[in-house]
């Protein structure tokens, strides 16, 4: 009990810090008056960001979620996305003083507003695609969390349900004896919760097929060529938008010039084969 109460406390502290470097952030931007669409679409990931966050204090504060809620804290993964957050949004903090420098308080001058809006608008996808992430790993918890402390309920009432009608063959309930109905909607519920648990399965399985076709499985073996060489092999000249990249290398050869095995980016090749 006393390691789970220490696990939760130290996820509400960086939960606290991390949703305080938000809404200063989320202050600053709001103050820009006719701000441009990136300075918007910020903006907005930031209110989201904020929401994801509130609902995780929320869950840590529910006794009920704790034990569930520490099990998945200790994997490391929430309290890597909260410190995330309050690092990317102070570094944004940061960049955007120096970005407004030029600008008065809530009037954007044009030069700042041209920097915002396209200088620094790599910048500023790159700040929403990090908070996005930390959403995303926070929210994925929490609808985790949610998910098994679900099911555990679920049992219960399976439990629930099997004890009453036990108690009821046996002739020891009589009230139930007297209103089948009660029984009927318990049996009811069950089923409805039983497919909507397979339906959020269903859904989690979905998902995982949609990873996998991200992740390119790379094997390679046997590639032996010799005195003359050359091979180029496995992925090439990739733009870096490929994804998740396994590369498996085996029984490679080569003996003559060059080779390039795996994975290769910006390879000129023409001049390759020359």
């Amino acid at each position: 009990m006393a390691e789970i109460v220490g696990t939760v406390s130290a996820a509400v502290g960086l939960a606290a810090t991390a949703l305080h470097a938000v809404r200063v952030l989320a202050n600053d931007l709001g103050s820009i008056k006719d701000a441009p669409q990136t300075i918007a679409n910020a903006k907005t990931e930031l209110h989201n960001v904020q929401s994801v966050i509130e609902n995780l204090q929320a869950a840590l504060d529910q006794s009920d979620w704790q034990p569930i809620v520490s099990g998945i804290v200790r994997t490391g993964n929430i309290d890597a996305a909260l410190k995330a957050c309050s690092e990317v949004c102070g570094r944004f903090h940061d960049e955007l003083k120096n970005l407004l420098r030029h600008s008065s308080e809530g009037e954007l001058s044009r030069r700042d507003r041209f920097n915002v809006g396209f200088l620094a608008k790599d910048r500023v996808v790159a700040f929403i695609g990090e908070l996005n992430m930390c959403k995303a790993t926070i929210s994925l918890a929490l609808n985790g969390t949610n998910f098994i402390f679900s099911m555990e309920q679920f049992r219960q009432l399976q439990v629930l349900t099997s004890r009453h009608s036990t108690e009821i063959q046996l002739g020891s309930v009589e009230t139930f004896n007297q209103d089948p109905v009660v029984d009927q909607d318990l049996v009811a519920d069950i089923e409805r919760g039983a497919q909507l648990a397979k339906n959020y399965q269903d859904l989690l399985a979905f998902f995982q097929a949609k990873v996998e076709e991200n992740r390119r499985q790379i094997e390679l073996g046997n590639v032996e060529m010799l005195n003359s060489a050359r091979v180029m092999a496995g992925v090439n000249n990739t733009d870096g938008t490929e994804g998740d990249i396994n590369v498996k290398v085996g029984n490679v050869r080569a003996d003559g010039g060059k080779a390039l095995l795996g994975y290769t980016s910006k390879v000129d090749v023409d001049a390759f084969f020359r």
